[in-house]
């Protein structure tokens, strides 16, 4: 971080804002200004084992999430066939068909097209590697905003609404991430 700025200086570093910090030193606690909260508990989410080999590399944060996202719609389509025998529907506004192409396009294929962007896009640009908070907060908003989406379904028009702005936020995310490798490349 450059002088007072509340902005990270280089993508390595996590978003920070100007708030006190607690440090740890060897076994004793040191509070100072000039670091953030922030990056005490990013350093101590990722110290848990599995969430440090989850983080790892760019694709098991996001093919991990997509496994579980591919089973769960398996889950809801599977559903839907059997309440169709029975004449019912989970889906009282939207067809399936839009429902399956919707949830097909934004709900499962995003965490794969991340897991990939993250991983072989630094390595064909010649550029670094994005920071490990972009690698896991992207599947994390995709992972709610599909949460969302299953909870509209049924027709809430504020859950569709949650899910648009979450997967906006997570593809707006990913497409800046790719800008900053684009600008980092050093391939002509």
């Amino acid at each position: 971080m450059s002088g007072n700025s509340p902005f990270p200086a280089a993508d390595t570093d996590p978003p920070v804002w100007p708030v006190r910090l607690i440090r740890v030193m060897g076994r004793g606690v040191k509070i100072t200004d000039t670091c953030a909260l922030h990056q005490a508990r990013i350093a101590n989410m990722t110290t848990h084992p599995l969430l440090q080999r989850l983080a790892a590399t760019p694709h098991r944060a996001a093919f991990l999430p997509g496994l579980f996202a591919a089973l769960l719609l398996l889950a809801v389509w599977s559903s839907e066939l059997l309440l169709r025998q029975h004449g019912a529907s989970l889906h009282r506004e939207l067809s399936p068909l839009q429902a399956h192409a919707a949830l097909m396009l934004y709900g499962l294929f995003p965490f794969f097209m991340t897991g990939f962007i993250l991983t072989a896009a630094p390595r064909w640009l010649n550029a670094a590697s994005p920071a490990r908070w972009r690698c896991v907060l992207i599947p994390l908003l995709l992972c709610a905003a599909l949460l969302c989406a299953l909870t509209a379904l049924p027709g809430s028009h504020y859950w569709l609404a949650a899910a648009a702005l979450l997967w906006l936020a997570a593809l707006s995310l990913l497409a800046q991430t790719m800008q900053q490798l684009l600008s980092q490349s050093t391939v002509t």
